[in-house]
């Protein structure tokens, strides 16, 4: 059944081509504007788009440019200890544990603070947007004591 919709479907359009129905098409020959949000539900691509123009981002919207910036300093929190770790494990011991533990405690910060922005979005977001994924902080924070274990 679905078959012989999609091939009547097929041969109208043909047909339409054939006669030039599209011809008058506005934006003929123009390449098409994918810019759009395709995360966004129908029902609100016009509300968001209006916005858009008018340099207005929706909270949700605002709040995942948010969190991204939010993820990028837990990498850069990381990074930081992956570029400090080979120089501070080489000091006496009382300084090595006072590194580690600040840097652990800034990495778990930063990954609970990730935590609660993404529980605010996707409590806040609509149905159609993008369902933002928590850190397991118990499992990075084991992951960080390994890898930069003395």
């Amino acid at each position: 059944m679905r078959n012989i919709i999609a091939y009547i479907a097929e041969q109208k359009i043909e047909e339409a081509i054939q006669e030039g129905q599209f011809d008058q098409l506005p934006g003929k020959g123009k390449p098409l504007n994918l810019d759009e949000d395709w995360a966004i539900p129908p029902e609100w691509r016009s509300a968001v788009r209006l916005l858009k123009n008018a340099n207005v981002l929706p909270d949700w919207m605002e709040s995942s440019k948010i969190i991204e910036q939010a993820r990028t300093h837990c990498k850069n929190c990381w990074q930081r200890a992956e570029n400090e770790y080979p120089r501070k494990k080489e000091l006496p011991t009382d300084v090595f544990e006072r590194w580690f533990e600040a840097s652990l405690q800034a990495y778990e910060q930063a990954m609970r603070q990730v935590n609660d922005l993404i529980l605010r979005f996707n409590y806040s977001a609509p149905l159609g947007a993008r369902i933002e994924v928590p850190y397991p902080v118990k499992q990075e924070v084991e992951r960080f004591r390994n890898r930069f274990a003395r």
